[in-house]
C-alpha cells in the first residue's frame, strides 16, 4: 500500500534541476562580485571628491563671512591669499 510521493526519476529529474538552478545563481555572483568592486572604486572616488568640495566651500564661507569683506573684489582677494 506505500506508494512514493514522487517516482525516482521524478526525483533525479529535481536534482539536476536544482543543481543547474544553483550553477546558474553561482555564475550570476560572479558578475555582480565584479561589478560591486568597481563601484565601489567609483563610490570611493565620489567621496573623496564631496569631501574635497565640502572643504573648499567651507572656507570660502568663512572668509566671506568676515565683517572686512565688503565687496566681491576684496572677497575673491581673501579667497585666492590663501594659495598665495
Amino acid at each position: 500500500d506505500y506508494e512514493p510521493f514522487v517516482s525516482y526519476e521524478g526525483l533525479e529529474q529535481l536534482h539536476r534541476f536544482i543543481f543547474v538552478i544553483a550553477i546558474t545563481h553561482i555564475h550570476s555572483w560572479r558578475k555582480w562580485e565584479d561589478e560591486t568592486q568597481v563601484d565601489r572604486h567609483d563610490v570611493l572616488t565620489e567621496i573623496s571628491r564631496n569631501k574635497t568640495m565640502r572643504g573648499q566651500s567651507t572656507i570660502a564661507k568663512f572668509h566671506s563671512s568676515n565683517s572686512f569683506v565688503v565687496n566681491s573684489f576684496s572677497s575673491w582677494m581673501v579667497i585666492l591669499s590663501q594659495f598665495a
